[in-house]
């Protein structure tokens, strides 16, 4: 069995420990996690990744990165399935462009990684996180492999190596929708094979839990960083006629819905604000009464979580649903969708829960909250100690003891 690091040692003797883990290459990884680029991007997936690896870091454990580049080429070795040749070949023509004046492929990789890590990592404070590329695995001792995107899952599973394999499972519930938004024409069999492959499966949601529970998976709490996403703007003074909507470009995150349902609120309610925000690319139909910030920095989304009563998520599809927590911690009432939200909301306790698709649905619940001051206080109240109860660090915890039982057995 693998050794696991003491979890009772006390987190302040290890926190902020400075380690350089590339260069020392007798320094044992606990996790190393496998990814097609780095994951500091907005969404919610790689935001959450990213913050289980960073509060992993800053507790003292050994973390690094595998950047997985043009990982179709290694699926396609081991697949042969054609519907890879496309992207393939449009990894080529990039990587041309970008190093056609090097004679070394791998020097382009290694230059690719440098760029990345210079001009995207600085900002969010990687000293202490590693970022390898594959062939360097080979000089690195390592306790465990993650796999989180589905495509990493093939280099995990296939990597030669003698450690634990994971795979944090993302869309298992739901791998069509995943596939019709992402995968640009990619067979979908290539996900459904990875649920197959012998890896340890760590789960998001109570669905992929179900699923999958022939495999005895681990299921983690996923959490967001409340000491950024907290009230600064009491319930008192909010104008609680001011109602906040994401509008996502995904056709799954529902923004078609949620604009019939901003026509129908503003049909009888007038003087209810409405405010978006998002990377929805048809601007040309959303409403002129409409207040649209487009795409916003954490901190705009924090400023727009406290100027709203009311936040609503319109969502077809969620594996989790983080900008409803993330409302919820800066004092929003929720009113979402039947999506990944329940996960953490119970109807008419922390938040509202309606149809998916259902445009009325969602008017009514506004105008309800809306006109219903005690209602949203009392929501709102409990939306914010759910929100407590779900912070990073507890993810990272839940991380730990999934990892534990599968080391110990115990499932």
């Amino acid at each position: 069995m693998i050794p696991f690091i003491d979890l009772k040692k006390e987190y302040s003797e290890i926190s902020g420990q400075q380690r350089n883990l590339i260069s020392d290459k007798k320094k044992q990884f606990d996790f190393l996690f496998v990814f097609t680029g780095i994951p500091i991007g907005s969404s919610g997936g790689e935001r959450v990744l990213y913050s289980l690896i960073r509060c992993l870091s800053d507790h003292g454990y050994n973390v690094g990165l595998v950047l997985f580049l043009n990982p179709y080429r290694f699926i396609y070795k081991v697949t042969r399935n054609s519907s890879l040749l496309s992207h393939i070949r449009c990894w080529k023509t990039i990587k041309c462009a970008m190093f056609d004046q090097f004679s070394s492929a791998k020097f382009g990789y290694v230059l690719l990684y440098f760029f990345m890590k210079r001009i995207r990592v600085r900002e969010h404070n990687f000293k202490d996180i590693a970022v390898v590329t594959p062939s360097l695995l080979r000089k690195l001792n390592f306790k465990r492999l993650i796999a989180s995107p589905w495509e990493t899952t093939y280099f995990v599973n296939y990597y030669n190596a003698e450690c634990a394999k994971y795979s944090i499972i993302q869309y298992g519930d739901q791998p069509a929708v995943y596939a019709q938004e992402y995968l640009q024409g990619i067979s979908l069999d290539l996900i459904s094979q990875t649920f197959s492959f012998p890896l340890k499966k760590i789960v998001l949601n109570e669905e992929e839990l179900k699923r999958f529970s022939a495999d005895k998976p681990q299921k983690i709490q996923l959490g967001i960083d409340t000491s950024k996403f907290r009230q600064e703007i009491p319930f008192d003074k909010r104008n609680g006629k001011t109602i906040l909507i994401p509008l996502r470009a995904p056709m799954e995150k529902g923004a078609n819905c949620a604009i019939d349902a901003i026509k129908l609120i503003h049909r009888q309610r007038n003087d209810i604000t409405i405010i978006t925000y998002g990377n929805y690319r048809h601007t040309e139909l959303i409403p002129d009464y409409v207040e649209h910030r487009g795409f916003v920095s954490d901190k705009e989304l924090v400023d727009l979580y406290n100027s709203a009563s009311i936040f609503v998520l319109p969502s077809l599809v969620e594996l989790y649903s983080l900008s409803g927590l993330e409302a919820m911690a800066c004092g929003c009432a929720l009113i979402s969708t039947d999506t990944g939200a329940t996960e953490y909301v119970k109807h008419n306790v922390n938040g509202i829960i309606v149809p998916k698709n259902d445009p009325n649905a969602i008017a009514e619940a506004v105008i309800s909250l809306v006109d219903n001051r005690n209602q949203r206080a009392y929501l709102t109240l409990n939306g914010l100690e759910t929100a407590r109860a779900r912070s990073e660090e507890n993810m990272m915890r839940s991380f730990i003891t999934a990892i534990t039982n599968f080391e110990q057995g115990r499932h």
